[in-house]
């Protein structure tokens, strides 16, 4: 009797786990009003960078491919936000998979000053759910994620997620 006892506790607990413990991957997920996943990437210089280092500012993650047309096609709206409102905001540019040297020479060639970091194994892209590009994220200075875009962005559309003028 004391065995069945043992065995049915331990059931219990298995099959009401999923209503007692709380939901991590919920917590976690890069969805519109969760806190942003934090990330370490390496930049173009070899530095890494930390998105937790960027709270208390807001911030634009895009991430995207040198061989990616949708992705070429804003490539000079996320310049020109960096131009403009690069001091007011933090722009991440993720580039997916491609070697540095390529990535190098994409953005040498189509005159791109923007920060990109390298997530060569798509670690971050997975933490972040994308599974086409370009996908852009917005996140607000407490780190929350405000807005999120599958496709093309024009600049009009980036202010207007990063709620400047």
């Amino acid at each position: 009797m004391k065995k069945k006892a043992i065995i049915f506790t331990f059931l219990l607990i298995i099959l009401s786990g999923g209503f007692l413990l709380p939901n991590f991957e919920k917590v976690s997920a890069a969805e519109v009003g969760n806190k942003a996943p934090n990330f370490t990437l390496k930049n173009m210089n070899g530095n890494k960078v930390t998105l937790r280092d960027l709270e208390g500012e807001k911030v634009f993650i895009n991430f995207w491919a040198s061989w990616c047309p949708p992705c070429q096609t804003e490539m000079p709206d996320i310049q020109k936000l960096y131009k403009n409102h690069g001091n007011d905001i933090k722009i991440i540019a993720i580039n997916l998979e491609e070697k540095k040297e390529k990535v190098k020479k994409y953005l040498e060639n189509e005159n791109l000053t923007f920060p990109v970091l390298l997530d060569k194994n798509k670690k971050v892209a997975s933490k972040y759910l994308v599974r086409a590009i370009p996908t852009s994220y917005f996140i607000n200075e407490n780190g929350i994620i405000t807005a999120k875009h599958l496709g093309i962005l024009n600049y009009e559309e980036m202010k207007k997620n990063l709620k400047i003028n």
